[in-house]
Parts: structure tokens; C-alpha cells; sequence
């Protein structure tokens, strides 16, 4: 084997290093972006339903006030 396809040999191998290496960092990538997607989306979540909870106890508290004052109204 002459000295040029010694070379070639070696650039071919390092070259499917890069690219391994490249191709894992692009799914640890795809995989960290996964995971903040989820995280955001659990916290919008965690976020709608705790406003949700707030109104419907803030109803719930009013509709409370209002049936107090309607029965001592009455007395």
C-alpha cells in the first residue's frame, strides 16, 4: 500500500469519527430539545389548570358570599 492510500485510508477513517460524532451530538441535541418541549409543556399545563383552579374558586367563593348574603337578607 503506498504512502497517498495509507493517507486516504486514514482521512476516510477520520472522517466516519466526524461523522459519528456529529450524528450523536445532533440526536443528544434532538433528544435535550425533546425534553425542554416537554417540561415547557408541563408547566403551561400545571400553569392552565392552577388559573383554571383560581377562577373556580374564586366563583365558588362569590357564589358562597352571595348565598351568606341572600340567607341573612332573609332573616
Amino acid at each position: 500500500m503506498t504512502d497517498k492510500q495509507k493517507v486516504e485510508q486514514k482521512l476516510c477513517s477520520v472522517n466516519l469519527a466526524i461523522s459519528e460524532i456529529n450524528k450523536r451530538i445532533k440526536d443528544e441535541t434532538i433528544g435535550k430539545a425533546i425534553q425542554l418541549i416537554k417540561k415547557r409543556s408541563m408547566l403551561m399545563l400545571k400553569q392552565e389548570v392552577y388559573k383554571n383552579w383560581l377562577s373556580n374558586s374564586f366563583a365558588s367563593k362569590k357564589l358562597t358570599y352571595n348565598i351568606t348574603e341572600v340567607v341573612n337578607n332573609n332573616k
